[in-house]
């Protein structure tokens, strides 16, 4: 569902997708929180939001699902630290993508001391291969 112009908030009825092993909503305009219920989708394990208008802070449940190997909210409006639950599984979690570089005087949306990328309003995202917090693009 990549790229669709979807628009509004992402529905709550996703969490009787039981089977669902991939959630790709890139590029839409999507907004609102995004919805704990999808921390119960035990096979999920790829989901990339990124580049849409999710606001709030990043659900906790998300790191109850065991098979999630990657996560993408990049270029969203979200705010706060990634929750504990989802660092401490950095070892399964191969790919972790947030808003988490300043951009000049503005300070990161969101704090991540384990993310794998972190990208900025400006678009510029920078490896992180150390998972270690970084103030700006040209500081790594």
């Amino acid at each position: 569902l990549n790229a669709n112009q979807l628009s509004g908030d992402i529905p709550t009825m996703i969490g009787n997708l039981s089977k669902l092993a991939a959630l790709l909503m890139e590029t839409n305009s999507l907004k609102g929180s995004i919805p704990p219920i999808l921390g119960t989708l035990d096979t999920l394990s790829f989901i990339n939001l990124g580049f849409n208008k999710l606001t709030g802070t990043i659900p906790p449940e998300l790191g109850d699902l065991k098979e999630l190997g990657s996560l993408l909210l990049q270029g969203n409006n979200l705010t706060g630290s990634v929750p504990h639950s989802i660092c401490v599984r950095r070892d399964s979690l191969s790919t972790l993508i947030m808003d988490c570089l300043s951009t000049g005087l503005v300070p990161a949306e969101v704090e991540c001391m384990c993310c794998t990328q972190c990208c900025n309003d400006d678009f510029c995202c920078s490896w992180n291969k150390q998972r270690q917090r970084y103030d700006t693009c040209g500081n790594f």
